[in-house]
């Protein structure tokens, strides 16, 4: 069984929020924090190379020194990358976007995606918005 977290951004507030709940019988129910936030962000189930949950939104650093990347032959690309993850509606799956060219290392995430473990979370789309540009 999936765990399910989710965090939403407090536009008023200008800060992030973790909502601590459960769903289902007797705690809130999803549209408790869908109707109070426009923003809310689900957890990818993935975690940095820190061990730090990471959300879509969340933007994340990469050392692409060619030997740094387990099982991997970039060797063309910058030696640091940055790299927004979202939804993709259309395939209905979290991708990744490098965001100094709007690429995709990875394409679709999932749990053993292994550049995702060399990766650190620098900040996300609303908490660092200068990171994207």
């Amino acid at each position: 069984m999936r765990e399910i977290k989710l965090r939403a951004w407090d536009e008023l507030n200008k800060e992030m929020v973790y909502p601590n709940f459960t769903f289902g019988m007797g705690g809130r129910t999803k549209s408790d924090v869908l109707g109070k936030f426009e923003n809310v962000m689900l957890w990818t189930g993935l975690k940095d190379k820190s061990g730090k949950d990471i959300y879509e939104g969340d933007i994340l650093k990469l050392d692409e020194t060619p030997d740094i990347i387990k099982g991997t032959e970039f060797h063309s690309m910058e030696d640091v990358s940055h790299h927004e993850i979202y939804w993709d509606n259309e395939r209905a799956c979290y991708y990744d976007k490098r965001l100094e060219d709007g690429e995709s290392l990875a394409g679709y995430l999932d749990g053993d995606i292994s550049f995702v473990s060399d990766c650190e979370l620098v900040g996300n789309i609303y908490e660092t918005p200068e990171l994207v540009g």
